[in-house]
């Protein structure tokens, strides 16, 4: 049970991971395949959720140089408060990054996709995928973005004892693979495929933006624990995606 708790149970070797991917491609086919009903009551159910998606609807710059503001300005700064302004002209530069593709990733169509794919939430066994698990963050969005964060938050297990000179010659072939696997089943078209880096960013950049509202703006603390890992993902990101 601890194994799972942990998504050590998903040490995976590639069959595994391919197996992932096709599984992802046909989650979506499931997804492609409900009607118009379907369709727009999780549109609508999935707004009302109290998720990052729908606190941090947009951003800006201005957001984070606010929080960096608030962060200066605190007489007693925790380890934490240092790791942010150590990295905030990153995620400014991340933002950047972002708003350089708004256009593209508003033209890509909007469809069911699930919104939280991890090892937690899977059944493995005997190298087959038995179940994908916890649909309660499912909405409509670009499905490209589930696909990003597969590559990444299953591939990042393939690397844990590795070092750091292993995982960035490994990681982008991974990607690429997985790729490969996914399009075996369902199509995923070259502007998809190519915005994939920019929107498991702009998915980080949520997160990581409600957290920090939530701390320096509402002294709420709940999340908290989560803040090394968002910032650390932008730099994992960049392994599978080395020329974003």
């Amino acid at each position: 049970v601890l194994e799972f708790i942990d998504g050590k149970y998903f040490s995976p070797d590639k069959s595994e991971y391919f197996a992932v991917a096709k599984t992802v491609a046909k989650m979506h086919c499931g997804f492609d395949s409900l009607d118009q009903f379907y369709f727009d009551k999780i549109n609508l159910w999935s707004g009302q959720i109290k998720a990052y998606y729908n606190k941090i609807k947009k951003y800006s710059a201005a957001d984070f140089k606010e929080i960096e503001r608030l962060v200066e300005n605190k007489k007693v700064k925790t380890a934490a408060d240092l790791e942010i302004l150590e990295n905030n002209r990153r995620f400014i530069e991340i933002v950047e990054e972002v708003n350089n593709s708004v256009d593209k990733i508003q033209s890509l169509p909007k469809r069911i996709i699930h919104s939280d794919l991890h090892p937690h939430n899977l059944l493995v066994k005997d190298g087959k995928i038995l179940a994908i698990l916890d649909f309660d963050a499912v909405r409509v969005s670009e499905q490209a973005r589930d696909i990003a964060f597969a590559i990444y938050r299953f591939g990042r297990q393939f690397f844990v004892d590795k070092t750091l000179k292993e995982t960035r010659e490994e990681a982008p072939k991974l990607k690429d693979l997985f790729v490969e696997e996914y399009r075996r089943i369902r199509e995923l078209t070259e502007v998809e495929a190519n915005l994939m880096q920019v929107l498991i960013k702009d998915e980080f950049l949520r997160k990581l933006l409600f957290v920090l509202k939530s701390i320096y703006l509402e002294n709420n603390y709940t999340w908290s624990k989560d803040l090394p890992k968002f910032i650390a993902a932008f730099e994992e990101i960049d392994y599978f995606w080395p020329n974003s």
